[in-house]
């Protein structure tokens, strides 16, 4: 199957993104309209069952539990700090964890060139994920790091949440129906906290699936 032509280089051509708008305004390239035109011309796979299988958030209908402690807790873990943030925020949907995870002056760089700085711009990327996704489970796949405590830790984590667009946070009238993220997220850490983030996700592929006008049977 061929790409569709507007996925060429589209992560260096979309423009900034606010209040949820995405688009190219120099090139007048409406990521919207490629999204669901993507969608309709049969770029989009049938999601499978292991994608869309609940991520083990809730355990017999309980809360979440708060993420294991450290047994000796002792210095820092880029590890498990984390696996403690993701589930926190995203499973308990504790989003003080932000305020102990995160410097105050982090600097933060999102999908389709959203920017933030602090950590109340970093609160304000994931309420609008799960207001969008309100039954969102999120789970770290891997977490590979490198550095120490004199000179800080740059963490590489691998991802995936599943979820049910039910709010019009970030990509409009709710559809009902259901997407499978992945995504990436490279973290520097000081003194043990994190000072700078990128991350990005499959965004185009989760417009698409839900701005398509026929989506593909597996996900609905």
């Amino acid at each position: 199957m061929q790409p569709h032509p507007y996925l060429g280089g589209l992560a260096r051509r979309v423009g900034p993104a606010a209040h949820g708008e995405l688009g190219d305004r120099d090139r007048g390239i409406d990521v919207r309209e490629a999204a669901r035109a993507f969608g309709d011309e049969g770029g989009l796979n049938p999601l499978t069952e292991r994608q869309l299988g609940d991520v083990d958030r809730l355990t017999g209908g309980r809360k979440p539990l708060p993420y294991p402690r450290r047994a000796d807790g002792a210095g820092c873990d880029p590890d498990h700090l984390v696996r403690a943030l993701y589930h926190d925020v995203y499973n308990r949907r504790d989003l003080s964890a932000v305020d102990r995870a995160y410097a105050p002056n982090v600097r933060w760089y999102g999908p389709t060139n959203r920017t933030g700085y602090g950590r109340a711009d970093v609160r304000g990327m994931a309420r609008a994920l799960l207001a969008t996704f309100p039954d969102l489970g999120h789970q770290v796949d891997e977490v590979y790091w490198m550095g120490n405590e004199a000179d800080g830790y740059r963490v590489s984590v691998r991802w995936t949440a599943v979820g049910t667009h039910r709010g019009h946070a970030l990509y409009g009238r709710p559809t009902g129906r259901r997407v499978h993220l992945w995504g990436l997220t490279q973290l520097y850490l000081s003194q043990g906290r994190i000072t700078e983030e990128w991350t990005l996700f499959n965004e185009f592929d989760v417009l698409a699936r839900l701005l398509c006008d026929d989506p593909p049977d597996g996900f609905v």
